[in-house]
């Protein structure tokens, strides 16, 4: 599920320095001004829905005065995306040798300032991820070799501690913690700064400190793992509705729902012509269908978990392992949903969004039952950090064909969830 429900998170300083320049300043440099508001406006609305013009507007400026600072909007999203990576870099990368007395602390300094960066840079990561297709060829590169960096700058620090793991096993606790430390870019929950960061530091030690399957553990026994993927769940169908909906999920998830065309669709499924409208009006019919599929089957697996246990523990594990194997079953139809919502019309966005918070809710229930130290704006916090590196880890190509990759991801999920992070 998207953690979106909450809304986009404000950013108060952002908004006043726009206010200040409605109401009449006029700053020497107008550049980190056009950069904050662009960077809120395409966070919370989607690239492809935000145009110059409007950019503009928020900061006082004509469309015409803003291409003197940016050649365009392209360019913007560029500066942007690469602004945050900058902040990241410089808290990844290693201590000096000696910095530290021991690898203990310098893991200490990682986490607590990755927790801190985490908050800084809260827009980012949903940028990074929803709209790296809109960047160039040549930036795209730029963006996966740097986000690589920073997984092999942090390895160094976290493998200073974890000794006992192998390469690959490193690499893919690494990226649970980046997954984690990245969660508050789905979400708006507010929280007093000092304890946020807090929760966020405490669950990067736990997740530190988890365990990994020994090599050769076989994979758990999901549709995933005979496909190899993870698919759509949907293909081989005899009806052509659902037929052109397989299609076109892995075509939204794979090259995005703005690249795909309703003839890339059609030639997918072996529909050609009219004959595809008779079966849905518009390419975006096909997205809010894809999109409702998904919140309906996460609603039906965490009620059948919820009806199979009595102790709250193993309801709570029943619920984790049914979310991990929708996601890992269906890798391509909640990338869709994850990386596509700002597409969806206004009145299904807000559907959505209301049952996504309605989703989350139910796992903050759960949790608080077995979690007294925890608030319920705290619990949120760690459901929406849970969540996240489900769906993360569970769509990055690199773990798709890890062994016991549902097992791993339902431990740490168990672990970050019933350890006492007060």
């Amino acid at each position: 599920m998207v953690e979106q429900d909450e809304g986009r998170p404000d950013d108060m300083a952002q908004r006043t320095d726009i206010r200040r320049v409605k109401a009449g300043a006029h700053p020497r440099d107008r550049k980190p001004l056009i950069i904050k508001a662009a960077r809120e406006m395409f966070a919370q609305s989607g690239y492809h829905q935000v145009g110059m013009d409007e950019i503009a507007a928020a900061v006082g400026l004509t469309g015409g005065a803003l291409y003197r600072h940016f050649r365009g909007k392209r360019d913007l999203l560029a500066r942007i995306v690469f602004e945050g990576l900058t902040e990241i870099e410089a808290v990844a990368t290693p201590e000096s040798p000696g910095g530290y007395a021991d690898p203990g602390q310098a893991l200490d300094t990682l986490l607590g300032r990755m927790a801190a960066c985490s908050l800084e840079i809260r827009e980012y990561p949903v940028l990074w991820q929803r709209e790296a297709p809109n960047l160039s060829t040549e930036e795209r590169s730029e963006l996966r070799a740097r986000l690589l960096a920073i997984g092999r700058d942090m390895s160094v620090t976290i493998g200073a501690v974890r000794s006992d793991l192998s390469p690959a096993d490193l690499d893919f606790l690494v990226w649970a913690n980046i997954s984690m430390f990245a969660s508050p870019s789905y979400h708006g929950v507010k929280l007093p700064r000092g304890r946020f960061e807090e929760l966020l530091y405490r669950m990067g030690t736990v997740l530190c400190a988890t365990s990994v399957l020994p090599a050769g553990a076989p994979p758990a026994p999901t549709a995933a793992s005979a496909n190899g993927r993870g698919g759509n769940g949907l293909t081989a169908r005899a009806s052509r509705r659902e037929t052109l909906l397989a299609a076109a999920i892995p075509l939204f998830a794979r090259q995005g729902y703005q690249a795909t065309t309703m003839e890339d669709i059609g030639r997918a499924a072996g529909i050609a012509g009219p004959s595809i409208y008779e079966h849905f009006p518009s390419k975006i019919d096909m997205l809010v269908a894809a999109s409702m599929r998904a919140t309906e089957r996460l609603e039906s697996a965490f009620s059948q978990a919820l009806a199979g246990a009595d102790d709250p523990r193993e309801v709570l594990r029943a619920v984790v392992e049914s979310h991990v194997a929708q996601l890992l079953e269906q890798t391509d139809l909640f990338s869709t949903v994850i990386t596509e919502i700002v597409h969806l019309p206004d009145a299904e966005r807000h559907l959505l969004r209301r049952i996504q918070h309605d989703y989350v809710s139910e796992w903050v229930q759960l949790l608080r039952g077995l979690r007294p130290d925890l608030s319920e704006t705290e619990a949120r916090v760690v459901t929406h950090a849970v969540l996240s590196l489900f769906s993360d880890v569970a769509r990055m190509r690199r773990f798709r064909n890890r062994p016991g990759l549902h097992t791993e991801l339902v431990r740490m999920g168990l672990e970050l969830l019933t350890t006492e992070t007060g």
